[in-house]
């Protein structure tokens, strides 16, 4: 009995001083700071099951448990049977961004700066960029963003949506009169907002005045066009003139002219109005196409009812200095040079210069090839009028180009611009192109002064002067000079002095069997078929 209570003993001692197993929790959150982990870790008994749960922090929600637990539930539990690490693994909230649109146009999102995870998670900021399409503006923003501005930013902290504002380009259509009439507007096809939106078809129709007639309209990119009604498309801002013609008051002009009692300058003197109205009216062989109101020398252009045929400049290669003169009444002297050159004569080809030089038309055989100027006087004053029945083609001037010889100016006549100038690179002169001929009406003379005299003896003078540049017109019967006593020398009271074989620029005559100590008075005159036309007068006193 007592070896039993020993032992009995000896085995609850053993029992009683055996330690208890524990084993390690460690968690874990990921990412960092996005929730929190209940309990945190820790020691814990072998053999109990601890329950844990995961609690996400603000713009995250749980995900999922990894390493010794599994699962998406929030609360999971885990037996410890040994040591044991846990991770719990939120991920950041996303959000819908909606974008609409309103009229014709795109959006697009350019994230600026990502949220912990993915593109568009809760706090990406995104920048929307409105894109119209052709022929549409953006104007604003509506929804949870609003505004003007773009590109525009937007956080995404929720579901957001956005609105870009497109609405169809306007223009403004400016009608402008000239003469007497209204023009009617009447539109075809709208566009698709209000009218004169862009894409507008409007119909325009001219209605003249009594005695007045519709001539055409002028859109303000250089467009002609005499179609009436006028359909045109608001595509840009637009401009449109009606122009109307006084009919009653052109074919008044033209009976003055014809009647042969006025000049241009007599009618434009009668009304400085009228000067406009006198260009394409017809006037010794041609159509009226410039008028210097200074002095009423003009020129007129041929006349054509038809096409002709084209031709080429011709000197191909050769450079005429003198021939590449530019201004208003140089035509002339371009075309007498071309004619006179070694390069026009050594052929029979008709070019455009001998052309106008050979040209006998409406009873007058003096007509010169434009210069570049002049050219465009007949664009500008008579063309764009619609008059002259012009070719939709380029145009010869008598201005050489280029320093090669390769090219002369031409100007364009279409009707889609306000004309081109311009020299072309090789081979231009080779071209064959339209020509019109010109003439010259008035005095057609530019005396450059009234000369001088020199070696003045009491019987004699040596006289001078720059005489004119366009001396040798085929026009000029006779030129010299007048001496006479009288204050205004004429061919009645004069010694005429004829000079037609001197150079064109510098005249020099002696005037001999003059009294001794007496004043003289002297001009230089020329004659043509239209009249003596003479210098400013200058003096001289002989010796004694």
């Amino acid at each position: 009995m007592k070896k039993l209570i020993l032992l009995l003993s000896v085995l609850f001692v053993v029992s009683c001083s055996k330690e208890t197993i524990k084993y390690t929790l460690t968690t874990s959150i990921i990412p960092a700071n996005s929730g929190t982990i209940n309990p945190n870790g820790g020691t814990v008994d072998e053999g109990q099951q601890v329950s844990i749960t995961a609690a996400p922090t603000a713009e995250f929600v749980f995900d999922k448990w990894t390493g010794a637990a599994s699962g998406s539930n929030e609360t999971v539990s885990v037996i410890m049977d040994s040591d044991k690490s846990v991770t719990a693994n939120f991920i950041k909230k996303k959000y819908a961004l909606t974008t609409t649109v309103e009229g014709e146009g795109t959006v697009t999102e350019k994230v600026i700066k990502a949220g912990a995870a993915t593109d568009y998670n809760s706090g990406t900021i995104v920048e929307l960029t409105a894109v119209p399409s052709g022929e549409w503006l953006f104007v604003e923003w509506k929804g949870d963003v609003t505004g003007l501005e773009n590109p525009t930013q937007i956080t995404i902290d929720k579901a957001k949506s956005v609105t870009a504002v497109f609405v169809k380009k306007q223009y403004p259509l400016t009608l402008v009169i000239e003469g007497e009439g209204t023009v009617t507007e009447k539109i075809i096809k709208s566009g698709l907002a209000t009218d004169y939106n862009s894409g507008t078809i409007i119909e325009l129709t001219a209605v003249p005045e009594d005695g007045w007639e519709f001539r055409d309209w002028y859109i303000h990119n250089d467009v002609r066009e005499t179609d009436n009604p006028l359909e045109i498309t608001i595509d840009k801002e637009k401009l449109i003139t009606a122009i109307f013609s006084n009919q009653d008051l052109k074919d008044n002009l033209q009976e003055r002219l014809n009647s042969g009692q006025e000049t241009p300058i007599e009618i434009y003197n009668s009304d400085n109005s009228l000067l406009g109205e006198l260009y394409g009216l017809f006037y010794q062989g041609g159509l009226i196409s410039y008028l210097d109101t200074n002095n009423g020398i003009g020129f007129v252009v041929e006349t054509k009812n038809d096409s002709s045929e084209k031709y080429s400049w011709g000197c191909e290669g050769t450079f005429i200095s003198k021939a590449s003169e530019t201004a208003i009444f140089t035509g002339i002297n371009n075309t007498l040079e071309i004619i006179n050159s070694e390069c026009s004569s050594s052929n029979d080809l008709i070019t455009a210069v001998k052309y106008c030089y050979n040209l006998s038309l409406n009873g007058y055989d003096d007509w010169y090839l434009p210069s570049k100027d002049e050219l465009d006087m007949v664009f500008n004053n008579v063309h764009l009028n619609l008059y002259g029945n012009f070719e939709n083609s380029w145009y010869w001037s008598s201005s050489d180009g280029e320093s090669n010889g390769d090219a002369a100016w031409v100007q364009s006549f279409k009707n889609d611009g306000n004309g081109f100038q311009a020299t072309y690179d090789i081979g231009i002169k080779h071209f064959k192109n339209e020509v019109r001929a010109i003439r010259y009406f008035g005095t057609g003379y530019n005396f450059t002064g009234g000369g001088f005299a020199s070696n003045i003896t009491n019987t004699s003078a040596m006289l001078y002067t720059q005489g004119l540049n366009d001396c040798f017109r085929k026009d000029v019967i006779e030129k010299g000079f007048w001496v006479s006593k009288n204050e205004i020398p004429s061919k009645s009271n004069s010694q005429i002095y004829i000079d037609n074989t001197s150079g064109c620029n510098v005249i020099d005559l002696k005037a001999d069997n003059l009294d001794s100590d007496t004043t003289y008075y002297f001009s230089f005159y020329a004659i043509n078929q239209f009249g003596t036309f003479t210098s400013e007068i200058k003096s001289f006193t002989t010796l004694e």
